[in-house]
């Protein structure tokens, strides 16, 4: 796809220095892959290799040219140019066949492969015909509309993949603020004025470290694509994306 490097070139900078994150498909708080990419790339390299097989999560945050993060260490300043918030329903049937497709995974990438592609498809039903996630956008669209009014600019949204969506908000890069006060505070008062009960409030109190799933890339367990959407975009044609 050709337009996809040209895209994060714009969405995380010409160069940057970020982390590439694709989770182990099987249980550990130990174990991580993880790799440094500066360039869009790079980062499209990785998003090649893993899309739709593995999660494919990027840090939300640049971490900036210093040795640390040479060093592959977390301990250092980040460039904080953008918001990030995460509407997700909780939904039991998703959730249970999610974690039927973990378990199985956990055995083996290819384990039961019948059956994983049998479960994927239950999932792509509730999302698609269902529409489980058509609270979780309206509700990030009613956000955009408010943050345009108040803020002048409206966020960009994506759709996740599965049954919500993000928000990225933007703004000239700064350093010297504690991000997860400043960011989970906003998201505690939106979420209780506003009754955005699908948006997930752990996202912004650790906002300094989070990650996020990379534009344009697949969902592991539904095969769906992370795609931007519009206000006006109904929810068949964000589908349909």
């Amino acid at each position: 796809m050709k337009g996809q490097p040209f895209f994060y070139q714009l969405f995380y900078g010409f160069e940057f220095h970020r982390y590439f994150v694709r989770p182990p498909d099987f249980e550990s708080k130990m174990f991580q892959i993880r790799y440094s990419v500066k360039t869009a790339k790079q980062l499209y390299i990785h998003i090649h290799r893993n899309n739709g097989i593995h999660p494919c999560y990027i840090s939300i945050y640049d971490y900036g040219r210093n040795e640390k993060f040479k060093k592959n260490k977390l301990e250092h300043h980040a460039n904080y140019d953008r918001a990030f918030f995460d509407f997700d329903i909780n939904n039991n049937r998703i959730n249970k066949i999610k974690n039927q497709l973990q378990d199985l995974r956990n055995r083996g990438l290819h384990y039961r492969q019948e059956l994983q592609n049998e479960l994927k498809e239950k999932l792509q039903k509730l999302i698609i015909d269902e529409k489980i996630a058509e609270s979780a956008i309206n509700q990030a669209k009613d956000f955009s509309i408010r943050f345009k009014d108040y803020f002048g600019s409206y966020p960009m949204l994506f759709f996740s993949g599965c049954k919500g969506c993000h928000a990225y908000t933007f703004f000239e890069p700064i350093n010297d603020v504690n991000i997860n006060l400043s960011l989970s505070w906003f998201a505690e008062t939106i979420k209780q004025i506003y009754k955005y009960q699908t948006l997930d409030l752990s996202v912004n109190k650790d906002a300094k470290n989070r990650l996020s799933r990379v534009p344009f890339s697949k969902h592991q367990y539904t095969g769906l694509t992370v795609v931007p959407f519009q206000l006006n975009d109904s929810y068949e044609e964000i589908m349909a994306k």
